[in-house]
């Protein structure tokens, strides 16, 4: 015969079994998702390459300001612009990473202004705004060789496929700590 005693102590034997359960599957759901975290691109043209640059890179990014020519500087500086108290360089992209590949600057008209989390901008001329997306890191894609990845592998590593297109992914910290971009010859430019 079964005491009211045993009742009650199976009964919390089993609510503290499913409890446990419980908090198991809470516990790999949360591990679930902290591996698989979206990260948010814009996606923009430079040219004819597809780009996704992650939103956490991004200072900002709309139409081109009025660029201010400077002299003596690499034809891949086309300037600086002034945004909101800011003075920005402005770069083209295309003449950066892929010098005599066009006969005239980009000139894009928007621009995004990238960060590396620290006091470094820059003004990125892009063709056109896409769109955004968010993706976890599992779904980054291996692209095919382009003249850009070529030009800089470190600044374009995987990608990304949205909607049958692929895009490049740019690596804002990279690109910022670029040797060519930091300490460039003025000493060689024409006015």
């Amino acid at each position: 015969m079964t005491t009211l005693n045993d009742i009650i102590t199976s009964i919390n034997e089993q609510i503290a079994l499913g409890e446990r359960a419980a908090a198991d599957s809470m516990r790999k759901a949360r591990t679930t998702d902290e591996q698989e975290q979206l990260t948010k691109y814009v996606l923009v043209r430079i040219g004819v390459e597809n780009i996704a640059i992650p939103i956490d890179g991004l200072a900002e990014i709309g139409p081109l300001p009025p660029v201010t020519p400077l002299p003596n500087l690499p034809s891949w500086i086309l300037g600086i612009v002034g945004l909101r108290g800011e003075v920005i360089s402005v770069i083209d992209p295309e003449m950066f990473f892929l010098p005599g590949n066009h006969k005239v600057a980009a000139q894009g008209q928007r621009l995004a202004v990238l960060h590396d989390g620290a006091a470094m901008k820059i003004g990125f001329c892009v063709s056109r705004i896409i769109g955004t997306v968010s993706r976890p890191d599992s779904e980054h894609v291996s692209c095919a060789v382009s003249p850009i990845a070529e030009a800089a592998p470190e600044v374009f590593g995987d990608g990304l496929s949205v909607g049958g297109e692929l895009y490049r992914i740019l690596d804002p910290g990279k690109l910022l700590k670029m040797e060519r971009l930091l300490n460039y010859d003025t000493s060689s430019q024409i006015s």
